[in-house]
């Protein structure tokens, strides 16, 4: 995102660009309200407020089910049954604000805690505390270095854990010549070679 943005200002150096960071159905959300223009989220879970979207598919997120190296599941016989993963708190993104009510999607735990983004819900998994599921790229450097440990939950099959990433707009205010020029280059970035996260000691 941050080298397709690079050329974006390149491109058009004249155009500003106000960038929101959020979790699931916030982002469909402001692109529906038409607060933003563009949205690059996973799948729409509202069918009314998907009538309006158009939606481009540009990529996909692997996920991995992790918890600390301290954490009691990573000595569990694999693969974990339900019941067991149950017995432990499940870290949960959701949405923040009112309008929080997308369907939750793999938790497997009754007991869950909620955070409203991925950098505190990966800090709460490393230092030990739950278990839960992050995109593989973000934690890849924590697999590397065993401070979290992948799980094999009994209920999942690797294609449980893959997340398809859209690019969303109005279907009533398609983007103008420099959402366009976005919205290709966020395509074709897909098939680009991706460096692979690097440790050192």
């Amino acid at each position: 995102l941050v080298d397709v943005l690079r050329a974006f200002n390149d491109q058009w150096p004249d155009v500003s660009l106000r960038l929101h960071t959020e979790a699931l159905g916030a982002v469909p959300q402001l692109v529906h309200d038409g607060i933003c223009d563009l949205g690059i989220g996973g799948p729409i879970e509202d069918e009314a407020m998907a009538r309006g979207l158009e939606r481009r598919a540009i990529d996909s997120v692997q996920m991995v089910p992790v918890a600390g190296a301290s954490h009691p599941l990573t000595r569990a016989p694999r693969p974990i049954p339900s019941a067991r993963l149950a017995g432990h708190v499940q870290i949960v993104l959701s949405e923040r604000g009112p309008k929080a009510g997308t369907v939750d999607r793999g938790v497997l735990s009754p007991r869950t805690w909620r955070v409203a983004d991925l950098e505190t819900k990966q800090l709460l998994l490393v230092t030990g505390f739950g278990w839960g599921n992050m995109p593989e790229h973000r934690v890849g450097a924590d697999l590397a270095a065993q401070r979290l440990i992948r799980l094999d939950p009994e209920a999942w099959s690797p294609e449980d854990h893959r997340i398809g990433m859209y690019a969303i707009f109005r279907r009533d205010a398609p983007p103008g010549p420099a959402g366009r020029w976005l919205l290709d280059h966020l395509r074709e970035s897909r098939s680009a070679p991706q460096e692979r996260p690097t440790t050192s000691t």
